[in-house]
């Protein structure tokens, strides 16, 4: 019985303290927001200021301490202690697996690992129930038209990463992905960025747009 016990209670600690840890991110990342909003007013007062640039330029670059250590804060938190039933979920889903990099985000506790030659991301919720995960793709695994509809629309920007989403159909959990809510559906994730900001579009397996969000103060 005091085992039971022991093992209840040793669970609920490491869930508190990832619950901890994933308000302490959402502070961080808050944090950075509203750093790149000082940023922007600075920028604003150089460019009409003629004096003090000095000043300016030093308070800019104390920003971006700031900025540096919140991230460096951030990628801290994430290597959070795992729920023990989320690892035995994991092993009972991929058994072939022999070892995962865990992490955590702001909406799910994810295991990375190589599988067939290709590296994937699992991503289980609260409850251990696996949402789905994702497999490292090319802009050129997608259809032609659609390479080239965003190649030519979104000229300005650069590619940062396409993924896959293999969604899990025995899960009917919203998707949130990138920290931002999409369709709980198989499909295409591409990342594109510029200096103003990053767009993410989600694509059906045919190649078509189905969500485009973006995200600014990058």
């Amino acid at each position: 019985m005091k085992t039971k016990i022991t093992l209840v209670a040793s669970m609920l600690i490491i869930g508190t303290f990832a619950q901890a840890q994933i308000a302490e991110i959402k502070v961080a990342q808050n944090g950075i927001t509203q750093l790149n909003k000082q940023e922007k007013e600075l920028q604003l007062q150089k460019s009409c200021a003629s004096n003090d640039i000095a000043l300016l330029t030093d308070q800019e670059k104390k920003i971006k301490v700031e900025k540096l250590n919140l991230k460096n804060e951030i990628r801290y938190l994430k290597t959070i202690e795992v729920n023990p039933d989320t690892k035995l979920q994991f092993k009972e889903d991929f058994k072939s697996v022999s070892n995962a990099d865990w992490s955590a985000d702001t909406y799910y506790t994810c295991a990375k690992f190589n599988q067939n030659g290709q590296t994937l991301t699992a991503y289980y919720d609260n409850d251990s129930k696996l949402i789905g995960t994702t497999t490292a793709k090319k802009l050129s695994d997608l259809p032609l038209a659609t390479q080239n509809s965003i190649t030519n629309k979104y000229s300005d920007y650069k590619i940062k990463s396409v993924l896959y989403f293999n969604d899990n159909a025995a899960s009917d959990s919203d998707l949130f992905m990138l920290d931002k809510q999409f369709n709980d559906t198989d499909c295409f994730f591409v990342i594109l960025t510029n200096a103003k900001q990053k767009i993410t579009l989600q694509l059906n397996d045919a190649g078509q747009i189905m969500n485009e969000k973006s995200t600014q103060d990058l």
